[in-house]
């Protein structure tokens, strides 16, 4: 339900990342197995101590969500491309 209301924010003080996310959020979707065990490398490295150890095993959950959904019933997925879309018309 934040979704019109980030898109909102985005469009007055971020118009750069908000035209990115309409361009770069669709692509993601089919690479996002890629980058599961890539962030989870990092937060290996970092060490389980590191604050950032848990933010970057925090974006191999969500990349693997992603990776699930869009071989799914991509309900989530569907989500994210709407709302890249609707990036892309404010953007405009």
């Amino acid at each position: 339900g934040a979704a019109d209301a980030l898109r909102d924010e985005l469009a007055l003080s971020q118009p750069h990342i908000l035209a990115r996310i309409g361009n770069a959020l669709p692509d993601m979707v089919p690479k996002a197995y890629r980058w599961v065990a890539e962030m989870r490398e990092i937060a290996a490295f970092l060490g389980p101590d590191h604050p950032a150890s848990l933010a970057y095993e925090g974006f191999a959950r969500l990349f693997e969500h992603i990776a699930a959904d869009a071989s799914g019933a991509g309900e989530d997925v569907a989500k994210l491309r709407a709302f890249a879309e609707s990036c892309k018309a404010k953007n405009s």
